[in-house]
């Protein structure tokens, strides 16, 4: 291996936003995906500017700059040599492993820490990465029960999350739908 797979990972530390400071966020999700839209990230999307807007009602400054990486190595690169990822506080996403792992060398460089809400990180070891998830093997815990004794009506449409809905056909198995 390369003396930079074989470095120990950097760790860094949360710091709590003091009163007149200003943190920078970037928040990296794939909106769009080769050519299309994704409504799950567009939702996501509002759901942290809710969360961000009470962080400032809260008295709190922060500054976010939004990246859509398209899903694409290409674009990551480009969104890495921007200014505002380097000169952020705290990164949030990217939402796949494979993003995850050139965002992480480029944060640890930088000391910023990485808060990956999605991505289920199997390969990335890095002391700047914390990921939000639960593992594959636990995501539906809470979920199992629900299903049990109950027959279990899906309903699809044009929009329905393949992803999601082959997670759940999996976890429903043999019972009655």
């Amino acid at each position: 291996g390369s003396k930079e797979s074989e470095a120990k990972p950097q760790s860094v530390v949360f710091r709590s936003l003091k009163a007149g400071e200003t943190a920078r966020v970037a928040l990296m999700l794939p909106f769009t995906q080769r050519g299309t839209t994704s409504q799950n990230y567009i939702d996501f999307y509002q759901g942290f500017l809710m969360g961000i807007d009470s962080i400032r009602m809260a008295g709190h400054s922060i500054d976010l700059d939004v990246f859509d990486t398209c899903h694409d190595h290409t674009t990551i690169a480009s969104i890495l040599d921007s200014e505002p990822l380097s000169q952020a506080d705290l990164i949030v996403g990217p939402v796949y492993e494979d993003e995850v792992i050139p965002v992480s060398r480029h944060a640890e460089k930088r000391n910023i820490p990485i808060v990956s809400p999605l991505a289920n990180l199997t390969h990335t070891k890095s002391g700047v990465t914390f990921q939000m998830s639960p593992t594959v093997e636990h995501k539906y815990d809470q979920l199992r029960s629900l299903f049990d004794e109950r027959r279990i009506v899906v309903i699809r449409s044009e929009s329905t999350d393949k992803e999601f809905e082959a997670e759940m056909m999996q976890l429903i198995g043999n019972r009655p739908t």
